[in-house]
């Protein structure tokens, strides 16, 4: 999670207020309070169950488009 917040700050991602996370990691407990923790953000988890991790990609692909969902 550090080095993920680190590639962040260096793309000028610097106040990451909210974190949806998706697939199998957004089941455990520990792991969301660690992305809180490290990002000092809201952790959302997808309500998706199948395919989660793709719903994750499309999410990410409307964002960087601008695009609302």
């Amino acid at each position: 999670m550090a080095s993920l917040k680190l590639s962040a700050m260096k793309l000028g991602l610097k106040n990451i207020k909210s974190i949806l996370v998706t697939g199998g990691g957004s089941k455990n407990k520990a792991i969301l309070q660690i992305i809180a923790d490290i990002f000092d953000a809201d952790v959302y988890v997808s309500e998706h169950e199948a395919n989660s991790c793709l719903y994750g990609a499309a999410v990410r692909a409307f964002k960087a488009l601008g695009i609302q969902i």
